[in-house]
């Protein structure tokens, strides 16, 4: 990011970000103990912004809302979730407020495109997957900042039509959410190449948390498709 300083040119501005799918489902082991290990994890590193995916159990989140909070981050939450049997969607986002933005606008997309929700031993669908956004501003910046999870490869098939519906659906609610930049960041469950992320808009580089692989960039401002 860049902005014009009262004197001078622009100026760059840095912003740290994680994103963390912490593999938090009803059966994983020892969620507890890892959900304290992740929240120190994250202090320790002091991002600006921190974007959790498959925060399913409340009883995680509200481990990671308690030890963040007294890190000094504030919660972002997908508006009205439910928490039983499982949180909307499992993502959990947090700021730092020693970072300076102040949070705002919060807004949850709720995919169209889904595996069926009659796959229970999958999950995808009945878990409401989607995208929590809100905007970022600080002085003359503002920065919409969007946390996904796309539709899992499960075998056979891997269910990759979904996940490009997906990234169509996307990319025009983040285009619809202002024109300023945004950052898109998460568990898009494949690669840039793995079904073309980058001609969606979406590109950066890689990390990721649990195995996961995880990508973020930046979104252009050009509408390709419509939820239907």
């Amino acid at each position: 990011m860049s902005r014009k300083p009262a004197r001078g040119g622009a100026r760059e501005t840095k912003l740290r970000v994680v994103s963390w799918n912490v593999h938090g489902a009803p059966g994983a082991a020892r969620r507890s103990e890892r959900m304290a290990t992740i929240a120190r994890a994250v202090a320790a590193r002091k991002p600006d912004v921190v974007l959790l995916q498959e925060l399913w159990r409340q009883r995680d989140a509200e481990t990671l809302l308690a030890l963040l909070g007294r890190a000094g981050y504030t919660s972002v939450e997908v508006p009205g979730t439910r928490r039983w049997p499982s949180r909307t969607s499992g993502l959990l986002s947090f700021v730092r407020g020693a970072a300076g933005w102040s949070v705002g606008r919060p807004q949850f997309h709720e995919f169209c495109a889904e595996a069926g929700d009659w796959k229970l031993w999958q999950g995808d669908g009945f878990g409401d997957k989607g995208a929590l956004g809100f905007l970022l501003t600080r002085d003359e910046l503002e920065l919409a900042v969007w946390n996904t999870h796309l539709q899992a490869a499960y075998r056979p098939g891997g269910y990759g039509d979904v996940r490009r519906r997906q990234l169509a659906e996307l990319r025009t609610v983040v285009e619809a959410s202002g024109e300023g930049p945004a950052l898109v960041a998460g568990d898009l469950n494949t690669t840039p190449i793995g079904i073309g992320a980058n001609s969606y808009g979406f590109g950066g580089g890689s990390g990721g948390g649990g195995g996961s692989m995880t990508y973020g960039g930046y979104v252009s401002r050009n509408v390709i498709a419509e939820c239907k």
